[in-house]
């Protein structure tokens, strides 16, 4: 093998690169998870982070976990630790092989090594080998022996079932890894949103937003969704923030030939032929209606009110060159010169609506449901409000398993633990008087437990 190829292979299946890139992206994924993601944040909370903490929702935006596992670094950290791990793995299979064919006696470390040397007077070296043999047994290490013209090597090694146990945690990170990749190839996440009464064939053109979509595209379940009724439940003293949302929604799948109702709610989602649709938020949304000085209609259909907890929000007609700023008081109360609603129960409710054309202000009223108003001879009303949800269809193939896989793994780990790859290697030569004995240790992980050994051995054999 060449000097380059040597190089690409060791940098590959180098362990000290593959722990970097572990770290970077646990770094990476901590700070996401600390980091605030906007799309997870309602309008007036973004506004809200936007002028008190401009860095940090540049930073969330950016940078927050979403954003980062589907990034592109992420996933070729993920392909790149699979082939490491796969590399390495055959590398130490390699390098056991080799051990096995009398590689085992080079000594690997060696210079790295201080050596221990005694010497045994008035002893034939084979009597110190049976000692040595003794000792390794009585400890249940396998004995490898090597002999030539001037010395004899004796090697005690430990560590196979650790040695396997680190393949097997190889194993079960190249196939947890592997959940990483389905998930960054895999994963989705889009929005979709329904009025009171609206129902329609899940369908990709419906999604409001796609957020992430599978390499091999998006399937969505067969089947027909609507918006039975939404509603939000408070508490006695405070009716403006609720305690919980309800979305009542009926299914008919059309594959299956049946149709059922499900209440949503912010912990519990809809499953629909294993695909979750999360209740994410919701609000108020007003039948605008708007008809041109012959009175035919120019604008007619229900605004999604998204702004200030799902009350406010803009509307343009295009065609018109009108550009509206709609606030709806579902419980309508008069805070002196302010408007303001006592509560979010339609009760009592009121709709304040402006209307530009050119940036110029040409009309501004308060209006009741269903009351008509003119402006520059067209009319403008509100003949119904009903309620509004988004729903986001969430899919993170692969990451349940990434994390039990992950958990099997550390079987391995542990058995590596307690059985770690050890050596000992002791040099007999004999001399006229007696026999000289060196030692060698080599021990990957725990250095100073293997001097402790080789002295307990050492010993051993001298009072033998």
């Amino acid at each position: 093998m060449s000097r380059f190829c040597r190089s690409v292979w060791n940098f590959v299946t180098s362990r000290n690169v593959a722990v970097v890139l572990l770290i970077v992206v646990t770094v990476m994924l901590a700070v996401g998870a600390i980091l605030p993601n906007p799309v997870f944040l309602t309008e007036g909370k973004k506004i809200e982070m936007k002028i008190t903490s401009p860095a940090l929702f540049w930073l969330g935006e950016r940078f927050n976990s979403q954003r980062i596992a589907s990034g592109r670094v992420f996933g070729f950290i993920g392909i790149f630790l699979i082939l490491s791990t796969a590399l390495c793995s055959i590398d130490r299979l390699i390098t056991k092989r080799q051990a096995r064919s009398g590689t085992l006696f080079t000594f690997p470390d060696v210079t790295s090594q201080i050596a221990e040397s005694d010497y045994v007077p008035a002893i034939k070296s084979t009597s110190l080998e049976d000692a040595v043999r003794a000792w390794f047994k009585q400890h249940k290490w396998r004995v490898e022996s090597q002999e030539s013209v001037a010395k004899k090597i004796i090697v005690g090694c430990k560590g196979n079932a650790g040695f396997w146990g680190s393949i097997f945690f190889h194993f079960i990170l190249i196939t947890a890894l592997m959940g990483l990749v389905i998930y960054y190839f895999g994963g989705y996440r889009a929005t979709l949103g329904f009025t009171e009464g609206q129902s329609y064939r899940l369908e990709k053109d419906r999604l409001v937003h796609i957020l992430e979509e599978p390499l091999w595209g998006l399937k969505l379940p067969e089947a027909e969704v609507g918006l039975v009724k939404q509603y939000s439940l408070y508490t006695e003293d405070d009716p403006l923030y609720p305690i919980e949302h309800v979305a009542v929604f009926r299914v008919n799948e059309l594959r299956k030939g049946r149709s059922w109702d499900k209440e949503v709610r912010i912990n519990d989602p809809l499953v629909i032929d294993g695909k979750k649709f999360l209740l994410q938020r919701g609000g108020f949304s007003p039948r605008i209606t708007v008809k041109g000085e012959d009175r035919s209609v120019i604008f007619d259909s229900f605004v999604a009110l998204r702004n200030e907890r799902g009350t406010s929000d803009e509307l343009s007609i295009e065609d018109e060159n009108l550009h509206m700023e709609i606030k709806f008081y579902p419980d309508f109360i008069r805070n002196g010169k302010k408007y303001d609603t006592e509560t979010l129960e339609v009760k009592n409710p009121f709709f304040s609506v402006s209307v530009y054309r050119e940036d110029s202000l040409i009309f501004k009223g308060l209006l009741p449901i269903k009351k008509e108003e003119s402006f520059e001879g067209n009319m403008i009303t509100c003949p119904d409000v009903r309620r509004w949800v988004e729903l986001e269809l969430v899919g993170e193939p692969g990451i349940g398993f990434f994390f039990l896989v992950s958990f099997v793994g550390l079987i391995g780990i542990l058995v590596r633990v307690i059985d770690p790859d050890e050596r000992i290697y002791i040099i007999l030569e004999e001399v006229k008087t007696g026999v000289n004995m060196t030692s060698y240790t080599y021990s990957k992980h725990f250095a100073g437990l293997i001097e402790d050994r080789r002295a307990e051995l050492v010993e051993y054999i001298k009072i033998e």
